[in-house]
Formats: C-alpha cells, structure tokens, sequence
C-alpha cells in the first residue's frame, strides 16, 4: 500500500478512476484523512481487474473499469460522495 497524493502517482488507468480519485480526495480533505491505494491486478475468486483505495476505514473499488463498489455494495457515480460518508458517519 502506498499513500495517493496525486494523479502521476497513481498511474490513473482510465476517466471513471480520475473522478473516482477527484471524490475520494475532496472527502479526503474535508474529513482530514488519507487515501491509500492497494495495487491488485485481479481479484482472485472473480478474476476481475480491480483498481482497490482506501479511505479512513472505507473500500473503495474500481472493477474492470465499470463498476464502482464501496465496501462491497455497487454504486453510481451520482451517489458516489454520500454513500462513502454515509458508510464513515454509520462506522
């Protein structure tokens, strides 16, 4: 694991990550904690390319380049902001 602090760090792979990091380091900023990216090629039981941060004690996952996952459960991109602080407020 390794602290993102910008976009060359992070070999962004493709735009939904951009946006991705974009939510994650606005939330990052208000909510004074840090952004950890955990480099996985493929999740082993699926076999799915999976781009995983974390951010205080939330899981953010990028998989195959479509699906956005916080802690497990699949989000869109619109409910993206609330639905990690929702998760960070309810831990």
């Amino acid at each position: 694991m390794k602290n993102a602090e910008n976009t060359h760090q992070l070999k962004i792979g493709s735009s939904l990550e951009l946006l991705l990091y974009k939510v994650l380091k606005k939330i990052a900023k208000e909510k004074d904690v840090k952004i950890r990216k955990v480099d996985k090629d493929k999740d082993a039981i699926t076999k799915d390319k999976v781009r995983e941060y974390i951010i205080g004690d939330v899981t953010v996952e990028i998989v195959d380049g479509i699906l956005i996952r916080v802690n497990a459960v699949e989000t869109g991109v619109r409910g993206l902001e609330d639905g990690i602080i929702d998760v960070m407020v309810n831990k």
